[in-house]
């Protein structure tokens, strides 16, 4: 005689019932915490309106991972079927973190040498007051517009949400006067200096800069006037154009980018110790806070963020506590 067994017992209708309803309560559950819990699911949910703030397209290029294309209109970084490719400027990326925070998103430079350079910076990572701060007067290119470009983005990876960041578009080269063969492009190198400590780079933000060593090198000294940041550690930040000489002209930038450079190239950086440079001296750029609808946007750009969950736990409870002190809430 075979013995019984759950296995092998015929199952009554409300013994099927109660399983299927045990079944279904299980999974159920599961469903509400696998939706709570992931945050792809998180992410696919939200409603990604920007208030006001700018959205950035970064589409991996599947021919080139060293290699992505940046637009700023949704429907450009859209597969097309009938022409197999996606729109967009093509840029060089270079993705670097914080090892003192290694719970935060990544910072992303993006290079091109015909369009410039862009920095983006995750929100956790900044200091709100400071880097959104805004100088009374800045000076302006040809074109009228501020020599780093700024805004608070909202960054899509492959369409994605990948988190709120401050984005800095930096100064591209100009073409040499009569010019028109992009090839005639005038080359210029950023200098940075905090105290007697100076780095320089070319407009690419690579460690590649030439101009600020060639004129050490002749015992010429940066001339024009200067202006710094009493934000970032007073740090005077400036363009040396290659057709003129020393002359050096101040860019106002809302973040340290000693810091900056320093994280994102680490020991490829030289510094160069010039006793010469006296940056509490210079001006200070006259600053305003930021105004009440910059807040505004960061309340409601910061909840999505902090929604989306890109941060460990240690970093959304830190970003939560600086959202809440710069917004008031």
């Amino acid at each position: 005689m075979v013995a019984s067994s759950f296995w092998t017992r015929r199952p009554t209708a409300r013994r099927a019932l109660a399983s299927v309803a045990v079944a279904g309560l299980a999974g159920a559950a599961l469903a509400i915490a696998a939706t709570r819990l992931s945050p792809f699911s998180t992410r696919s949910h939200l409603a990604l309106d920007s208030g006001d703030v700018e959205d950035l397209f970064l589409t991996p290029l599947a021919s080139d991972p060293a290699r992505v294309l940046l637009t700023t209109q949704r429907e450009n970084s859209t597969w097309t079927r009938d022409r197999g490719s996606q729109a967009g400027d093509p840029y060089w990326i270079r993705r670097y973190g914080d090892p003192a925070r290694p719970g935060l998103p990544e910072r992303i430079l993006l290079t091109s040498r015909s369009r410039g350079a862009h920095l983006l910076i995750p929100l956790g990572a900044l200091d709100l007051e400071h880097a959104l701060s805004e100088p009374e007067e800045e000076a302006e290119d040809e074109s009228g517009r501020p020599l780093v470009r700024r805004s608070l983005t909202q960054l899509y990876w492959g369409r994605s949400f990948a988190g709120v960041f401050l984005h800095l578009r930096f100064p591209e080269r100009e073409l040499a006067s009569g010019a028109t063969d992009p090839g005639e492009s005038i080359d210029h190198d950023l200098v940075i200096v905090r105290g007697n400590r100076v780095c320089t780079t070319d407009f690419l933000l690579q460690p590649n800069g030439e101009l600020y060593r060639a004129a050490l090198a002749d015992g010429l000294m940066p001339a024009g006037p200067l202006r710094r940041n009493p934000l970032a550690s007073d740090e005077l930040v400036l363009t040396l154009r290659a057709d003129t000489g020393s002359e050096a002209r101040s860019l106002y930038a809302p973040v340290s980018l000693f810091d900056e450079l320093q994280l994102c190239w680490g020991s490829q950086l030289g510094i160069v110790l010039d006793d010469r440079w006296r940056p509490a001296e210079a001006a200070p750029y006259a600053l305003r806070p930021p105004s009440p609808e910059v807040r505004a946007q960061v309340a409601w750009n910061g909840a999505l963020h902090l929604a989306a969950r890109f941060e460990g736990a240690d970093e959304r409870r830190a970003l939560e506590h600086l959202l809440a002190r710069f917004t008031g809430s």
